[in-house]
């Protein structure tokens, strides 16, 4: 197997959509389901690094890296409030060290 770190955008991590993405046979697509979390692994089969002894390909797993934005704009920083709302509860709550 191969394991690639892809960054996506808040967008395409809530609303979900398709993304290309490099592999050592070129550029693929692959869709990015909506609800995404950073951190998510996604697996396209057959399309990892080939193994010398079994001759066969193994899977690409896609980590899902959420990018926010850098920005001080009042529209942007409007949405993310809009966002913070939505959800429930406490996101740390059953943080633990």
């Amino acid at each position: 197997d191969l394991t690639m770190e892809v960054p996506v955008t808040v967008r395409e991590a809530m609303a979900g959509g398709t993304i290309t993405v490099p592999t050592v046979d070129g550029r693929i697509r692959v869709k990015v389901p909506p609800g995404s979390q950073s951190g998510q692994t996604l697996k396209v089969r057959g399309k990892g690094a080939l193994n010398p002894k079994t001759k066969q390909k193994g899977d690409l797993l896609i980590r899902l890296v959420v990018k926010v934005p850098k920005t001080e704009d009042k529209e942007a920083l409007d949405a993310a409030e809009k966002i913070e709302r939505l959800y429930q509860g406490d996101v740390r709550a059953g943080l633990r060290l």
